[in-house]
């Protein structure tokens, strides 16, 4: 039987690209136990004076924790530090990451993307075995970043394969996974990377999109998802969706599902589902994903954007890790203009290319 730890945190979009750290810290302090008011530009000013390894970094672990730490009041005990482990033991990164949401009660800051990225972990879902040790599934993030879902529920083989990545950034962190958290005042609970797969390898030939994904949910212990019977088409898509995966990542497919009746949505959702393996990936509600654009939406917004030019729609949907994309759930299309060929991003704006983050957190 899966049980969830969720806590009511509210996310805040950062205000600049740079400023995930700051909003990560004004998610933590505005929990309803600190009601804390943190405004983003003070919060990155107050960071930089405190971080150890400045040139590398716009918020580094140390800078980070001792901001929040600093701002909570002495009575709160507002010890909160950079706990780091070796990136051969996401074992113990994922015990400090349950210790602190089913133990504390507070969320997790995780440094992701290989240090590129801050972004809040506020609930686990998992299955507690006799001994007490905890079998984890998935992890529910909010993650700042404009085009990224207001949450998300990712499976915990994702979160290891491609978003809770060592560190690469400087040197003091370097080729560790890192936490924000108050320091452990008990032995850690033992917990377990659980991937769920569906046995036997996936479905048979002609099996639909939607029934694999169902299925997923289900082994994940959603209940009542079901397919969508009203008809779609437009703004929001409410047909699969293949994704292209750029630069090795690996295709999936956005499945738009009826998860209305379930305790945990209550609403319509998208769910990534990998391609290759039939597994979970993602999961949101449809409405907190900013925009999957239709070719006729494409269309519209190229017309606005490049008023009288000619341009060319690329066919599909694409992703890849990169500074733009921080989500599976936010995909990218492609199109040509005069022989360039450039990119719509999520929230509509037009790039060249898809690029990394230069400096840390």
């Amino acid at each position: 039987m899966f049980k969830d730890t969720r806590l009511s945190v509210s996310r805040f979009i950062q205000q600049r690209s740079y400023y995930c750290g700051p909003a990560c810290a004004q998610m933590f302090l505005s929990l309803p136990s600190f009601s804390i008011s943190s405004p983003q530009q003070v919060a990155f000013e107050e960071i930089q004076r405190l971080n150890v390894e400045a040139g590398k970094w716009y918020s580094d672990p140390e800078g980070l924790g001792k901001y929040i730490s600093n701002v909570l009041p002495d009575m709160l005990n507002r010890d909160v530090d950079d706990i780091a482990t070796p990136s051969t033991n996401f074992q113990k990164a994922l015990d400090i990451i349950s210790y602190t949401i089913d133990f504390l009660k507070i969320p997790c800051i995780a440094l992701v993307d290989g240090g590129k990225h801050w972004v809040v972990i506020d609930g686990i879902r998992f299955n507690r075995e006799p001994s007490g040790k905890q079998d984890v599934v998935g992890l529910f993030i909010r993650d700042p970043w404009k085009t990224s879902p207001d949450f998300s529920y990712i499976s915990v083989t994702e979160f290891q394969k491609t978003k809770f990545l060592p560190n690469m950034v400087g040197s003091r962190w370097k080729d560790q996974y890192v936490v924000l958290t108050k320091p452990t005042s008990q032995e850690l609970l033992v917990t377990n990377a659980n991937e769920i797969m569906i046995p036997g390898g996936g479905f048979p030939d002609g099996a639909s999109s939607e029934e694999i994904a169902i299925e997923n949910l289900r082994l994940q212990g959603f209940e009542n998802v079901e397919q969508i019977t009203i008809e779609g088409g437009g703004a929001p898509i409410l047909v699969p969706v293949h994704v292209e995966g750029l630069d090795g990542a690996s295709n999936y497919t956005i499945v738009p599902l009826d998860a209305t009746k379930t305790r945990e949505f209550q609403d319509f959702i998208y769910a990534a589902i990998e391609y290759e393996t039939n597994t979970l990936i993602e999961v949101s509600s449809l409405p907190d994903v900013l925009q999957i654009f239709s070719d006729q939406e494409v269309q519209e917004r190229l017309e606005e954007v490049f008023p009288g030019r000619r341009f060319e729609i690329i066919p599909g949907y694409f992703w890849k890790p990169s500074f733009e994309l921080r989500s599976r759930l936010a995909v990218a299309r492609r199109f040509k203009l005069d022989d360039q060929e450039m990119i719509l991003l999520p929230d509509g704006s037009v790039v060249n290319t898809l690029t990394d983050s230069i400096k840390g957190g």
